[in-house]
């Protein structure tokens, strides 16, 4: 049986995630015993509801998920300390690049196991603090003989 990792940012309804949500359930349907999924996320999402039961999530429960989330969201909770915290992570990616934040921050969550394939399934934004790092999470922080990005263009 063959590992296979995918790294999401978050599973929000929107068209990379429902594409993620489809693929697992075909997969989970037409290829079950030929494959073993995981699906590591940033941050949940309501589409988390509809990934198959057979898939392993593994959702971020730190600072990662922090960012992940929109400004908006963080607010919304009326945290004071995690409102900060994203203020914090503002300036500091401003002032060192975001990259610099990510790398801190996904050395948390480096995965010790072997993948077959470790796709990253959001294409990064540069032009966005955190919009970013599924990426460089497959590319530095995963082990496995193959290792996509997965590409989405309007």
């Amino acid at each position: 049986m063959k590992k296979i990792l995918f790294v999401a940012r978050k599973m929000s309804v929107g068209g990379i995630e429902t594409s993620l949500v489809n693929l697992l359930n075909f997969i989970n349907k037409e290829h079950k015993e030929e494959y073993d999924i995981t699906l590591f996320t940033f941050a949940g999402g309501k589409l988390l509801e509809n990934i198959p039961e057979d898939v392993r999530v593994i959702v971020a429960d730190n600072d990662l998920k922090l960012i992940s989330s929109s400004f908006k969201e963080v607010l919304k909770n009326k945290n004071p300390f995690k409102i900060f915290k994203r203020i914090y992570f503002m300036l500091y990616a401003s002032k060192k690049g975001p990259d610099n934040l990510y790398r801190k921050l996904l050395n948390d969550f480096a995965f010790e196991e072997n993948y077959h394939a470790a796709i990253s399934y959001y294409n990064d934004n540069t032009n966005m603090r955190f919009s970013r790092g599924t990426n460089m999470f497959v590319s530095d922080f995963t082990k496995a003989e193959t290792k996509v990005a997965w590409i989405h263009t309007d």
